[in-house]
Order: C-alpha cells, then sequence, then structure tokens
C-alpha cells in the first residue's frame, strides 16, 4: 500500500489511513492516519467533478451522476475518509493536526 500509496493511487492511501488509525499490520498512529487520509481525498477529489450547491459550507459537494472517473467506491470511500477525519480531529491535539498536516503534504510531493 505504501509504495501505490505515494505513486498517487488513492485506495492504497485510503487503506494506509485505515490500516494506521486500526493499528493493522502498522502501529496504531492517529498522525500517519490522518495524514494518508487527507491525501486520500485530495486525490479522489482530484478525479471528480465537483459542484457548487447553495448553503453547502466549505466541503466540496461531488456531482454523483457525472462520474468522470469510472471509479464507483470512489465516492463511498470519500464520504468514509470524511467521517474519519472528522473523528480523528476530535481526539488529535493541535500539534498532533498540524503534524499531520506537514506529512501529508510531504506524502503529497511524491506524486
Amino acid at each position: 500500500y505504501q509504495k501505490t500509496g505515494q505513486q498517487g493511487y488513492a485506495h492504497s492511501q485510503f487503506r494506509l489511513g485505515q490500516l494506521f488509525l486500526q493499528g493493522k499490520g502498522v502501529p496504531a498512529d492517529p498522525v500517519r492516519a490522518y495524514a494518508w487520509m487527507i491525501v486520500a481525498r485530495q486525490t479522489f477529489l482530484s478525479t471528480m467533478p465537483l459542484t457548487d450547491a447553495d448553503g453547502a459550507d466549505s466541503e466540496t459537494v461531488l456531482a454523483v451522476d457525472e462520474f468522470q472517473s469510472g471509479d464507483i467506491f470512489a465516492n463511498i470511500h470519500l464520504k468514509l475518509i470524511n467521517v474519519q477525519l472528522n473523528e480523528l480531529k476530535s481526539q488529535m491535539t493541535a500539534a498532533q493536526l498540524q503534524e499531520a498536516q506537514n506529512l501529508a503534504q510531504e506524502i503529497s510531493q511524491f506524486h
């Protein structure tokens, strides 16, 4: 997952985030989990058409009916990512969140 995640494969990035979140096969690490989820969200969003919705907050609204990516699971994963990011964010300190943001930027530079 690490190799293909660094190459920009969103499903690997998503899975890495889950593995670090759950501590399966790797030590549980909320900072790495959050970072990989951020990168996965960015990658999924870059492959999907976007629309604006009335009353929407700063989150992006997806035009699911106009899918161009051909990836029927991207929308499902994106929803899971957003839920997990919100849960993680509520459990992390400001320093951990900043560290995760920095790590996500480093990871994004690979692809």
